[in-house]
Parts: structure tokens; C-alpha cells; sequence
């Protein structure tokens, strides 16, 4: 899935899900016409929040596509965070079965090291954001002038 607050291991493997910053809210108003809204205070961007939770892990790629892979699983892991705390136990099973169809290759121990990123992920964004419980649809890593810039595109629930 550099120095890092926990140890974390998978690396140039694939995850179940998939992260620009987007959010566009829309008023319907009492003639049904949607209208922008603009907000006093700007809201963090979604990229910088995850970045807070997840950017040592995502860093320990050695390239792009090993970044990627682990912004993967900072995304997985972010959207099981959002979900009720009843809810998050089978979504980690549920992530682990789909990873490991992903990855059939992989030991026992590559799996366990997958679960433990998850829940050391998963308690990192509780700690930092309980109250953002935007899911995240989509996040690439992208180099652009020579740095790497993460893109998130979110998705507000109701």
C-alpha cells in the first residue's frame, strides 16, 4: 500500500477502491431553479484532509504507481471511517475478501498487513475528522511540475 507515525506494508499492490477537489451544492428553489451557492467560509479541501490522515503512508511509494495504489487504500479506508461504527467492521471484511481477489498471490501475512493499514487509516480519520463524513468517489496522484498533486472528487451524504 519515508517515516511514517505507523508501520505500514503493501507495497505495488491493488485495492478495492478507489480520489480535484470538486464539490458543487446546488439549491433548488421554490421555482425549482438551481442556483450556486457560495459560501462565507470555504471548506478544506477534501485533498488536504486526506493528505492529513493518510500522506505519510501514501509518501512510502517508491513511484507514482505504488502512490497511487496506497491513495487507494487512504480512500478505502476514509469512506469505511464515514460509514455508522456497526457498519465499518463488515466493510473491512468486505474490502479484505475483494482484496484479496485482487491480489491471489499474496501470503497470509501480505493480508494482514493490508487489514491492520485499513484500521490504523480508519482511526487516523475518526481522530482527526469526525464530523467530515464526506465519501470520497475518485483520487489520482498526479506529477505535475515535478511534484506529486493529489485530486479528490467528493461526494456529500445526505
Amino acid at each position: 500500500m519515508g517515516s511514517c507515525w505507523f508501520y505500514f506494508k503493501s507495497f505495488g499492490t491493488q485495492s478495492p477502491c478507489p480520489a480535484g477537489d470538486f464539490d458543487v451544492s446546488k439549491d433548488y428553489t421554490m421555482f425549482g431553479l438551481n442556483k450556486l451557492i457560495k459560501k462565507t467560509t470555504p471548506e478544506p479541501k477534501m485533498s488536504k484532509l486526506l493528505l492529513d490522515v493518510a500522506g505519510d503512508f501514501i509518501a512510502m511509494g517508491e513511484d507514482i504507481a505504488a502512490k497511487q495504489e496506497l491513495l487507494n487504500c487512504a480512500v478505502s479506508a476514509w469512506n469505511i471511517a464515514c460509514l455508522p461504527i456497526n457498519e465499518q467492521k463488515p466493510a473491512i471484511k468486505k474490502y479484505i475478501k475483494a482484496y484479496k481477489k485482487l491480489n491471489p498471490t499474496f501470503t497470509k501475512k501480505d493480508f494482514k498487513d493490508e487489514e491492520e493499514n485499513i484500521n490504523l487509516l480508519i482511526k487516523q480519520k475518526i481522530e482527526l475528522y469526525p464530523d467530515v463524513n464526506k465519501q470520497i468517489a475518485n483520487a489520482i496522484i498526479q506529477e505535475l511540475n515535478g511534484q506529486h498533486h493529489i485530486t479528490v472528487a467528493s461526494i456529500r451524504k445526505k
